[in-house]
């Protein structure tokens, strides 16, 4: 196992390809806290919870465009299964 890993680390090919995927980990590490962020704001309703789930939306769209994407699908899933969200 070592042996292999020594040799796809010197691999330029794998070098090259694993640079464009280092933004993944960090995005799907800030989706997931976000999602448990807006779970929680949507249930406790409190203003550092929501605060909160803005920081991390902010992180995670300065990480990848594609954040964007999960911020509006969990706002429509958080509004559908949420109603009294739309209602201040």
């Amino acid at each position: 196992g070592l042996a292999a890993a020594f040799v796809l680390a010197l691999m330029p090919m794998h070098v090259y390809y694993s640079q464009f995927v280092r933004c993944y980990s960090l995005m799907f590490l800030l989706v997931a806290l976000d999602l448990w962020l807006l779970l929680r704001a949507a249930d406790l309703n409190r203003a550092r919870d929501w605060a909160a789930f803005a920081l991390v939306a902010i992180l995670g769209v300065y990480t990848h465009y594609y954040f964007v994407i999960f911020l509006a699908t969990s706002g429509v899933v958080a509004l559908i299964a949420n109603p009294r969200l739309c209602v201040s």
